[in-house]
């Protein structure tokens, strides 16, 4: 909002078009603002993994796991 002030104020004193300083600043702000989207993309496998670590593997390991522990307790209680 600053910016857009200042380039108000800019085009007032100089008496210059204020319609190209304004699509650059669009286009000044969108990548700005793409880049700050790209950021938190980035960030975002960092954040997952914990929930990924709590959740996801406990799930995963009884699954994978669960059959064959089951095999061998019950090898080992005699009820085979």
């Amino acid at each position: 909002m600053l910016r857009f002030a200042n380039l108000m104020a800019q085009s007032s004193r100089t008496g210059a078009g204020v319609g190209p300083a304004l699509r650059a600043l669009a286009r000044d702000v969108k990548e700005e603002r793409l880049a700050r989207v790209r950021e938190a993309a980035a960030q975002l496998p960092v954040k997952l993994l914990f929930p990924m670590i709590v959740f996801i593997l406990p799930t995963l390991f009884a699954i994978v796991l669960g059959p064959g522990i089951y095999s061998i307790l019950r090898s080992l209680g005699g009820k085979g």
